[in-house]
């Protein structure tokens, strides 16, 4: 058995190594890893921070369930990241299915009720709400690239490796997302 020491040192695919040999402390070194990443993903996705510890939660489990499934030929960074993105995925279609989303209107009253310099404020925090609006309603497919290529700040390939298809399908999907998110932002403002 390693030391706390030593085993804070270890690489994921030695971590994974382990426990599938039935060192189960180091599922623990893994969590705390990846813990703050998956949440933070699930968050970015959900915007809702009960249901995105539930969604983390989930996702753990399932990548312990499917640890031996893991075959090294990516980053084991890259196949949680895939795992948590599909999770989260199916959640929103079935949420999606469920009930349709509504948004409260921005109250325009507070506009009448705040002195001239910081109604230049309210109207970039509205613009800024509306954006979000709009980026809300994308679909889950082009806002998960668009928050993978913007937020993550990871790259078509391996945005590639993460979403399991083609760079050039992501290079679409980044394309489309942009496209919908100008067009939706536009009506907003002008329909």
């Amino acid at each position: 058995m390693l030391s706390a020491k030593d085993t804070s040192e270890l690489s994921d695919e030695q971590l994974v190594e382990g426990i599938l040999q039935g060192e189960a402390h180091l599922r623990q070194i893994l969590y705390k890893r990846y813990s703050n990443l998956i949440f933070g993903r699930c968050f970015s996705l959900t915007k809702d921070h009960s249901v995105s510890q539930d969604l983390a939660h989930d996702v753990f489990i399932k990548i312990f369930l499917k640890l031996g499934t893991f075959k090294g030929n990516s980053k084991f960074s890259l196949w949680v990241h895939s795992i948590t993105y599909n999770h989260c995925i199916n959640y929103l279609k079935k949420k999606a299915r469920r009930s349709e989303q509504s948004f409260e209107e921005t109250d325009l009253e507070e506009l009448e009720q705040v002195g001239d310099d910081q109604e230049e404020k309210l109207l970039l925090e509205m613009q800024l709400q509306q954006l979000e609006r709009v980026f809300q309603e994308l679909k889950p497919t082009y806002k998960s690239v668009l928050l993978l290529y913007y937020k993550d700040q990871l790259s078509i390939k391996e945005i590639s490796a993460v979403l399991m298809m083609g760079e050039s399908a992501v290079k679409m999907r980044l394309k489309r997302g942009r496209d919908q998110l100008s067009e939706e932002y536009k009506k907003l403002h002008h329909g």
